[in-house]
């Protein structure tokens, strides 16, 4: 038998078959239809029987149809469960899409970010809120159209090329600016991933959007201040150098002259140092808006360090124009200017160098600060030209800073001793110690040829802590060898640039403690220039000194400020005159009057005075009669090496009477 369902529309869609015996006749078939209904439908169980006999489907039927009923019911079951199935997990799937949709706007339309859909052909589909806010557009301004904002022209070729990496998959991230329709330009971060069919084919694109442009706001500002000076706003030592090098290689293609001029501020130390640092930045300030208003347009000047500003002008054709305009510039700087309610007038050094061919930033600028230097050192507010002769000097110069940096270590510096000597007894009272270089191939070499470049250099600081612990460990030997007890003493110069070291006390002390010198035998000499400019920085320094036992000296006094009332502030136990009055005693009443002042005001401060640069009877016959307890100078004794020094002590120390 062969049961066979039968649909509605006549379509046969399930049988099922089952023999039985006695078959019928060889190719006879007969069948019968039985109506069912299902689900409200008519459908219909076709009942056929094979090589049977109609008897045999007779008694059979009702129970073949039977059978095929109970079979279809249970098919029809499974599909109709199959059915529900399906249905719900299309209506489940639509739910969770319509949810992940709704997630997804609420992400999207919540996100600091710009999201952007693309569909296959680059048309927005889809924008957040985000996004509209950056481009100052609307939704509908948006959609259904090509992703292309209003760029700066400069961001325009970027823009191609990472559109052209998207379209072929790859990832892409670049910055650029837009031009929203309010005309306000914004920084824009762009990011864009390809959307894929499960077979690999590229669907769309998802962009995103992040306005950075507070962050290139504040990149720029970082910028700003490495390449500017934040009192002046002037361009910084960087930006110069990059300006000058730049400068000099068009003015190497064009067959043009460069020229750089080096200013330094006169007695702006003193201003910081009497006025405050406040008073000084004022100064500076008012410096560089004077500078670049006497500049032409096309020059450059910018701040390189504390008081020092460098000017580059470009395509100068004469060697006057410059000079021309260095003159302008001091006379400018020289203009008395109001500063917290005082009249201060600014001088200033300018060293000028003019680039020739091949000449780099650093060797032009280097030549000009060398003509600086030579016109500070001639007395300031001056001009000078950069030519073979300063090269020469400056070459001398650096020769003598490299060999400078070995002599220590090669044991190239010695102490020779000068004799202070009692103008009441005669005696030898003490030496001074005076740095000598015994330089190779040069002799011995004075300390006024190194000492300058020492102090520039900052080798003076263990050049100093030599000189001092040298002389500690001389004074405490000859001491030693003395008997009833005397003690000579021992006179150190102290420069400027070591005053200014808050460790001089501690260096002090080590080579007090290093040495066994009592402390009361050892003077350290400072210069009165010293006290003008640095008065508030160094008294401390001076009285923690003090507080050691060390005695301090004024040296060359007379050649600055010398007053009563100002020196009262400062721990001074004597008095130098120098040696600039001492020259001419005898040749006029005016330097008898100084010297005269001079004793009489350190009397007045309670201290001894000593005389350098004696060099005749007449002058210290003239010093005895102001009264004058020690003197110093060639009259006596040149400076001496240590054994010849010590000579003057093996017999009486007498080395002159009236």
């Amino acid at each position: 038998l062969r049961a066979t369902l039968v649909s509605p529309d006549g379509e046969a869609v399930s049988w099922s078959e089952k023999t039985s015996s006695p078959p019928v006749a060889p190719g006879a078939s007969v069948s019968r239809e039985d109506p069912v209904l299902i689900y409200g439908r008519r459908w219909a169980v076709r009942t056929t029987a094979l090589r049977t006999g109609q008897a045999g489907l007779d008694r059979v039927g009702p129970a073949v149809t039977l059978i095929a009923g109970l079979g279809l019911s249970l098919l029809l079951f499974a599909l109709a469960r199959m059915r529900l199935r399906a249905v719900r997990e299309a209506r489940e799937g639509r739910r969770s899409l319509q949810e992940n949709e709704e997630l997804f706007r609420t992400l999207a339309g919540s996100s600091p970010v710009g999201i952007c859909l693309l569909d296959e052909t680059g048309e927005a589909r889809y924008v957040n809120r985000r996004w509209s806010d950056i481009h100052g557009t609307g939704s509908a301004d948006d959609l259904g159209k090509p992703l292309l904002p209003a760029l700066h022209p400069a961001d325009e070729s970027g823009w191609t090329a990472a559109q052209r990496r998207a379209r072929s998959g790859a990832e892409t991230d670049i910055e650029c600016r837009i031009c929203r329709p309010d005309g306000e330009e914004r920084w824009v971060n762009y990011g864009s991933a390809a959307l894929r069919r499960t077979n690999g084919d590229i669907r769309g694109w998802v962009v995103s959007a992040g306005d950075v442009s507070e962050r290139k706001a504040y990149e720029s500002e970082l910028k700003e201040r490495a390449l500017h000076d934040e009192l002046t706003g002037l361009p910084n030592r960087a930006l110069l150098m990059e300006r000058l090098s730049h400068a000099l290689a068009t003015s190497t293609r064009k067959g043009e002259t460069t020229a750089v001029l080096f200013i330094d501020l006169d007695r702006l130390k003193l201003v910081n140092d009497s006025l405050g640092h406040s008073c000084g930045d004022e100064v500076i300030k008012t410096a560089a808006r004077r500078l670049d208003g006497v500049l032409r347009p096309e020059d450059t000047v910018g701040r390189f360090a504390g008081d020092e500003f460098v000017t580059i002008c470009e395509s100068v054709t004469d060697e006057i124009d410059v000079v021309a305009i260095a003159e302008r510039i001091i006379l400018e700087l020289r203009r008395p200017a109001e500063i917290d309610g005082r009249r201060l007038s600014i001088g200033a050094s300018i060293g000028i160098a003019f680039a020739g061919p091949g000449d780099d930033a650093e060797g032009v600028l280097r030549d000009a600060d060398a003509a600086m230097y030579h016109a500070k050192a001639s007395g300031g507010a001056a001009i000078e030209l950069f030519d073979s002769r300063l090269k020469s000097k400056a070459q001398e110069r650096l020769d003598v800073e490299s060999a400078l940096r070995d002599a220590l270590e090669r044991e190239e510096l010695e102490l020779h001793y000068q004799p202070r000597v009692s103008l009441i007894d005669g005696n030898v009272e003490g030496f001074e110690a005076l740095v000598r270089w015994r330089r190779p191939d040069h002799g011995l070499v004075a300390p006024g040829e190194f000492i300058g470049v020492a102090e520039e250099t900052g080798l003076i600081m263990p050049i100093g802590a030599w000189v001092l612990e040298e002389a500690c460990r001389q004074a405490a030997e000859w001491n030693e060898g003395l008997s009833g007890g005397e003690q000579l003493s021992m006179s150190v110069n102290v420069s400027a640039r070591q005053i200014r070291e808050p460790g001089l006390p501690r260096a002090v002390a080590e080579a007090v403690r290093l040495s066994g010198v009592d402390p009361a035998c050892l003077w350290l000499e400072i210069t009165e220039t010293v006290l003008l400019e640095t008065h508030g920085d160094v008294l401390t320094t001076l009285e923690e000194i003090k507080r050691l036992g060390v005695r301090l000296s004024l040296d060359d006094f007379g050649t600055g400020y010398s007053s009563l009332s100002y020196l009262k502030r400062f721990p001074i136990d004597e008095l130098k005159i120098d040696r600039s009055f001492v020259m001419d005693l005898g040749d006029g009443d005016q330097d008898h009057e100084l010297v005269g002042a001079i004793v009489a005001m350190g009397h007045a401060l309670g201290c001894p005075v000593l005389a350098e640069g004696v060099e005749t009877q007449m002058q210290l016959e003239a010093l005895r009669g102001f009264g004058v307890e020690l003197a110093q100078g060639y009259l006596f004794s040149r400076p001496l090496p240590a054994a010849e020094a010590g000579a003057l002590l093996t017999g009486p120390r007498l080395v002159v009477r009236s």
